[in-house]
């Protein structure tokens, strides 16, 4: 028996008997930082507005070290309107006592001088004086705050700027472990955020030897002051029980803190705790509507989900338009569940006009990603020449591939393929083994194949009928029509 196409699903909490061949082999979990690029706008800038025309030099690596702010020049002149030159202020200090005040690169007076401090992170560089100062004034107030008190919080923060600077190597030469360390300076002073970054070299073993229970650590504190990827991280943990005690209410608490801040990783996984009643009771409804402000903001997963439960109206109406907007929203990403199902959806004029091209396209992208699913219905399209040339010997490969990712109905196929010769030399033993890897995941074409196997003795010494009649009855027990007819005549 052949299983038929099916689509991945993204739901790993719905019985899958009740999905007419769709399951999900989707384990949901966080413990990722997908940096917010208005965190670290400041870093991005710092890369490509300074650090690109000021030369490393020791001298700044101590400035940085001492976790001072750290002054740019930005030197406007006449000669050239409003190009601008980008110094480092004690570099262009240098410039001034050998030129005086005019421009060091062309020798011209100089018109404005603006500068600016690495600063808090929330923002961009800030204007700190207005236009108008003239150089050496500047030169001469920066010689007077070159070793200022600084405080405790700006320094933290400078601090994990620099981590960063080293973690993403910006600027100076990439150094996990300088990062860690500045983390760790910070993280020590109370930065919610560089107690955030340690939790994850921690996790990660990034610069640090890996230690979990010491990223939870971290989680918490920052978690405590309200971060919210620490809330989501934090809540992942106690859902997987990694460095921690599995507990699934505290894990529910701390996701439900992030998403309420508008985090979209949280949100997602809010929704699969709805989905699956883990801390919290079952509510599809509520399940969808944390993955719809998850999709909302961008999240391929949720939009992955959020389309199958439009699909199949779980949690919502179904509307298979709809389905196929948010899969290709997904898709677009690179989702490779959502390529998976919108294949699925085109190949079959599901909310949309058929389309085999694509929907062997789409198969093919989620294929290379190691896609179970899309591994076995490439392979089924193959076999029988759907969307593409006959090829059994490429149907063969997909389903092995499949098969080593796990998919059941992919090594019930490589054990039939193994049984008859088909597309592969044949060889028995590896048939049953096949068939074992599916059967005891509870696939019923299996169950039913290695019931058979049993009763003719077929790669073993001699017939089993005690075991013939176990799997008949697992199969039967799924509705295999074939094994409830012969589990009578056994």
């Amino acid at each position: 028996m052949t299983p038929p196409e099916k689509a991945f699903i993204g739901l790993p909490h719905l019985a899958l008997g009740q999905l007419t061949g769709k399951r999900s082999t989707y384990v949901p979990t966080l413990i990722r930082f997908k940096e917010d690029p208005k965190t670290h706008e400041i870093s991005s800038l710092f890369a490509k507005e300074v650090l690109s025309h000021i030369p490393y030099n020791e001298l700044l690596q101590k400035h940085f070290e001492k976790g001072l702010p750290y002054t740019v020049a930005i030197v406007q002149t006449k000669s050239r309107n409003s190009i601008l030159h980008i110094f480092d202020a004690l570099h262009l200090n240098k410039q001034i006592k050998e030129f005086g005040n005019i421009d060091p690169v062309n020798k011209k007076p100089i018109q404005e001088t603006f500068y600016f401090k690495i600063d808090k992170n929330e923002s961009s560089f800030q204007l700190l004086k207005t236009e108008g100062a003239k150089v050496m004034e500047f030169i001469n107030d920066f010689l007077k705050a070159n070793s200022p008190e600084t405080d405790p919080a700006d320094l933290a923060r400078h601090q994990y700027n620099l981590g960063q600077y080293y973690r993403m190597g910006l600027g100076v030469l990439r150094d996990e472990k300088a990062a860690a360390r500045y983390f760790s300076l910070s993280a020590n002073q109370g930065d919610a955020v560089a107690q955030l970054c340690l939790g994850i070299c921690y996790e990660n073993g990034i610069g640090t030897p890996k230690d979990e229970k010491e990223a939870i650590k971290w989680y918490q504190l920052s978690a405590d002051l309200g971060n919210s990827v620490a809330q989501c991280n934090l809540g992942a943990c106690y859902q997987n029980g990694l460095g921690i005690a599995k507990d699934p209410i505290k894990g529910f608490k701390y996701t439900k803190l992030a998403a309420d801040q508008g985090n979209a990783l949280a949100q997602y996984n809010l929704g699969i705790c709805y989905a699956k009643g883990l801390g919290v009771e079952e509510d599809l409804q509520e399940a969808v509507k944390w993955y719809q402000l998850s999709a909302d903001q961008g999240n391929a997963d949720a939009q992955c989900n959020l389309g199958f439960c439009y699909e199949n109206g779980i949690g919502t109406p179904k509307d298979e338009k709809v389905a196929v907007h948010w899969y290709q929203l997904s898709a677009d990403q690179g989702n490779a569940d959502a390529q998976c199902n919108l294949a699925v959806c085109y190949s079959k004029g599901i909310g949309c006009i058929a389309d085999p091209a694509k929907a062997i396209k789409y198969y093919r992208l989620s294929a290379n990603q190691n896609n179970g699913a899309a591994l076995y219905n490439l392979g089924l399209c193959y076999e029988k020449g759907t969307h593409v040339p006959k090829d059994i010997d490429e149907a063969v490969k997909n389903y092995l591939l499949s098969a080593n990712q796990g998919d059941s109905d992919a090594q019930c196929k490589l054990g039939s393929c193994y049984e008859k010769g088909i597309g592969i030399v044949q060889d028995v033993p590896k048939a049953k083994m096949y068939y074992e890897f599916s059967a005891k995941q509870g696939n019923p074409t299996a169950q039913y194949n290695l019931a058979v196997c049993y009763e003719k003795g077929t790669g073993f010494s001699s017939p089993d009928p005690k075991m013939a009649k176990h799997y008949y009855t697992l199969s039967a027990n799924q509705g295999n029509p074939l094994a409830q007819l012969r589990i009578l005549n056994i």
